[in-house]
């Protein structure tokens, strides 16, 4: 006899063959790093991920995290603002194939020994749907902290970044080239460097979402040895500033703003990069649910229904007609 390929469906209303149908479905959404927490599967995108796709099997609300890239710390100067945050916790989507963008973080300064400024961080999305802004660079003697997600710190006569989804910068200090303000924060405002005392401003705290914090700001860093500390980094993966040939970055996978870096006499060290960004996507498993067919690549529905493949001929003696129910 003949190969031959038979698929047959089942359409019905009945409840209780719904119910057996649901029992047997396995959870269809595709897309990222897939981890169960409680109700919940969680899609997880980072860096090398960017240029994927989150595939939702059928309609429905997701919970969609998207924490973009922190800003760079600069050389002799302000802490990089930790990445913008943006958590939407009711977000409709449909059965089709969303790109996903993970922000990296900005390069840190060091335009004082000939090189290039700190840079902003980049913009991380699902699709169209929700998109979070990177963190501003922080400031140097040329030019100020830069608006971003969270703001860049300032330099003495340099003024801080603005945050559009998170928190701005540290304050510059007219007092003293020694006082740099640290990066803002998805959850606080980089530390203000005015004031007496031999210090600079902090990084902004980070955001906690679903029990991890994301996008502190990087510190700041001024004149040492005479203004000797640095700022440390905030929360959230912001850098701490730094009076060392050794940069700190923000972390990667939680956005947060690169450390600056402090003068020591003619020495003028980098800054530190802004840390990735991320996209996490969270799902209630019963919502997403496929009666995938046996033989079909695809999902099929009729009206309201789920179709499921019931039945397949085997090649045997007697052509035997195998059900499965």
């Amino acid at each position: 006899m003949s190969d031959i390929t038979l698929d047959m469906f089942e359409y019905s209303s009945d409840a209780a063959a719904q119910a057996a149908y649901v029992s047997n479905a396995a959870y269809g959404n595709t897309g990222g790093t897939i981890t169960t927490d409680g109700l919940y599967k969680v899609h997880t995108f980072k860096i090398g991920d960017t240029g994927t796709s989150f595939t939702p099997c059928k309609a429905g609300n997701v919970d969609v995290l998207a924490v973009a890239g922190g800003g760079g710390g600069a050389s002799w100067g302000g802490g990089g603002g930790g990445g913008g945050v943006n958590h939407v916790t009711s977000q409709v989507v449909t059965a089709q194939a969303y790109t996903i963008t993970v922000g990296d973080g900005g390069a840190g300064g060091n335009s004082l020994n000939g090189g290039s400024l700190p840079a902003n961080g980049n913009n991380s999305s699902l699709a169209a749907l929700v998109s979070a802004t990177g963190g501003g660079a922080g400031a140097e003697n040329v030019t100020p902290g830069q608006n971003g997600g969270c703001g860049g710190g300032g330099w003495n006569d340099q003024d801080h970044g603005i945050g559009s989804q998170g928190y701005d910068g540290g304050a510059p200090s007219l007092v003293s080239y020694g006082h740099q303000g640290g990066g803002g924060g998805a959850g606080a405002l980089g530390g203000d460097a005015g004031g007496a005392g031999n210090y600079s401003g902090d990084g902004g705290a980070g955001l906690l979402v679903n029990g991890t914090t994301y996008a502190g700001g990087g510190g700041g860093a001024g004149f040492s040895p005479t203004y000797c500390t640095p700022g440390a980094g905030g929360s959230g993966g912001g850098g701490a500033g730094s009076k060392t040939s050794t940069t700190y970055a923000g972390t990667n996978d939680l956005g947060g703003g690169g450390g600056g870096g402090a003068r020591v006499t003619n020495t003028f060290y980098p800054g530190g990069k802004g840390g990735s960004g991320v996209v996490v996507i969270r799902c209630l498993t019963t919502d997403f649910l496929a009666l995938q067919s046996y033989s079909e690549s695809t999902i099929k529905t009729q009206g309201s229904y789920s179709l499921k493949g019931v039945a397949g001929l085997t090649i045997s003696l007697n052509g035997t007609l195998t059900r499965n129910i």
